[in-house]
């Protein structure tokens, strides 16, 4: 994957919800031509971001990687992953 645009949430399930769809709302604006978009790659826990999917499930190329980040993630996992 290249020239994608990657959200990393610090957040868990019983966190409020963040406003995804105000992040993905302008990066799939329909000025973009389809050939335009990047693709988003959104990591973090998965119990957050089932709160917030249905308001950005329709749009295209969005993609998530579930990762407990406050817990699992140190600075050299970021370094090591490219981020």
């Amino acid at each position: 994957m290249k020239n994608h645009v990657v959200l990393c949430l610090s957040s868990s399930a019983d966190s409020p919800e963040t406003g995804l769809v105000n992040f993905v709302l302008p990066l799939r604006s329909s000025c973009f031509r389809d050939s335009e978009l990047k693709d988003i790659v959104i990591i973090g826990d998965r119990g957050h971001l089932d709160k917030e999917w249905g308001t950005i499930a329709n749009f295209p190329r969005i993609y998530w990687a579930q990762v407990g980040v406050q817990e699992h993630w140190v600075e050299g996992d970021w370094v090591e992953s490219g981020l």
